[in-house]
């Protein structure tokens, strides 16, 4: 009926009179509109608040599940209005004579007005007219009563499809299965709509087809997107791009979910540590401009340890966690680099290691440990994700300490490694402080599942 820039989904009046939605997130039919991700994150905030999700982690709404029920639900109606327009532009207006004569006048308006009652507009929600008196009038000549029908339809789609019910408080059907017609005309839809015309690559009547991504994938928001990433996109090109990124983002929602509820172990202390990240989507892409003709091709660059790489046996050690234990193994105190023995480097270079990865080698972020205290957890030390900048930690005798373990690591044959990732830098980071021109700005966090 309508064109649509943004995703929506229905929201019940006991869900909003719940929540405590702000107004303008609604459309003309009482959908609730989100024009980005940063809205999706903004609606799951304000449910995760009074659900007392921070206290409840159990109860919270994740918005990149929240962002994909909404995109499955753009797509389904999306398809409707071009099977409209494309094949049977009478389909929901033939529909209410169909039922009509089915069920009788009054109980079909009757179930349309309670549908509007309970799934109102905006300008019904705030009382400024009658849902009667909208049901009898029209929108860019449309009569309403057809768009109520046409939404309905929709409603019933979302009860249905298991994979929505974490969110099924906000558009429950039950009582309109109750106390109205709408159980009978939802069981005569796929009769009427095997009277139009079939739509779609695989010629279904509209029912099945919208249908088949939940019957598809039924407990899955990810498998439904991929369905319609792999069956729909002749059908609908333009919204491809953001469905692709609607996977990404419910991939990376899943990451932080898991380690939410798993934390990984903090390599200095072997308890929970980490700070919860997570999941893929808003962050804006630079876009790096080509200067002159030798900058259009990357030529490779191999290494020239490149007969020594292939014979490599690396063993990989958690700093802290590794000196911990020699310091146990050899009953002295082992807290530096310099100060790992011999012997250890001996037995490894005997047992055929050629390579030693250390883990957690950086200074760490004070804000980030300051952060995990306040939040709660007085023993917390600073994430080994979270750092100050990228020089050997002062706590493990810095950059001499580690120049004196390569050296006699080298002696025996074995390099030494580790890792890095840019933008793992804490808040009071010299990069940060210094240059924060080297990293993206945004005014929410650029991926549903983080917190600031």
């Amino acid at each position: 009926m309508f064109a649509r820039s943004t995703f929506e989904f229905h929201v019940s009046r006991a869900a909003r009179d719940l929540y405590n939605f702000s107004h303008a997130l609604f459309s003309i039919t009482g959908n609730v509109v989100f024009a980005d991700l940063a809205a999706t994150r903004e609606f799951a905030h304000k449910m995760n608040q009074v659900r007392g999700a921070e206290q409840n982690p159990e109860r919270a709404v994740n918005p990149g599940a929240l962002n994909a029920m909404g995109l499955i639900d753009e797509a389904l109606h999306t398809l409707l209005a071009q099977y409209r327009r494309e094949l049977d532009p009478r389909a929901i207006l033939d529909a209410l004579t169909f039922f009509e004569a089915r069920l009788g006048r009054d109980t079909l308006d009757r179930t349309l007005l309670a549908f509007t009652e309970q799934f109102p507009n905006g300008t019904l929600y705030r009382g400024e007219i009658s849902s009667r008196e909208w049901l009898n009038g029209t929108t860019d000549e449309i009569p309403n009563r057809a768009i109520a029908f046409e939404e309905l339809i929709m409603l019933w789609l979302a009860n249905a499809n298991p994979a929505f019910k974490p969110f099924s408080e906000l558009f429950d059907d039950a009582q309109l299965s109750d106390k109205t017609a709408y159980t009978r005309i939802i069981s005569g839809l796929r009769e009427y709509f095997e009277t139009r015309p079939k739509f779609g690559p695989e010629k279904l009547n509209l029912v099945d087809m919208l249908r088949a991504p939940a019957l598809a994938a039924p407990d899955s928001l990810a498998g439904q997107l991929a369905f319609i990433q792999k069956k729909w996109t002749p059908l609908l090109r333009e919204f491809m791009r953001r469905l692709l990124t609607a996977i990404d983002v419910l991939k990376e929602e899943e990451v932080a979910v898991w380690l939410r509820f798993h934390p990984p172990v903090d390599p200095r202390h072997g308890g929970p540590g980490w700070d919860q990240r997570g999941d893929s989507s808003a962050a804006a892409v630079p876009q790096y401009s080509r200067r002159g003709p030798q900058s259009e091709y990357e030529y490779e660059a191999f290494s020239p340890d490149v007969d020594w790489m292939p014979r490599t046996v690396m063993l990989a050690k958690s700093t802290y966690v590794w000196l911990d234990q020699l310091s146990k193994q050899y009953q002295r105190n082992i807290h530096r680099l310099d100060q790992i023995p011999n012997e250890e480097l001996d037995t490894l270079a005997r047992r055929g290691f050629n390579a030693l990865w250390l883990i957690g080698l950086w200074e760490r972020s004070r804000a980030s440990q300051k952060i995990k205290q306040m939040m709660g957890n007085k023993d917390a030390v600073a994430s080994a994700y979270s750092l100050l900048d990228y020089n050997i930690a002062d706590d493990l005798g810095g950059e001499s300490a580690y120049n004196d373990l390569r050296n006699r690591a080298q002696q025996r044959g074995i390099r030494l490694a580790s890792d890095m990732v840019p933008n793992h830098m804490g808040i009071d980071s010299r990069w940060v402080v210094e240059h924060p021109d080297w990293f993206l700005s945004l005014p929410h966090p650029p991926y549903p599942a983080y917190t600031f």
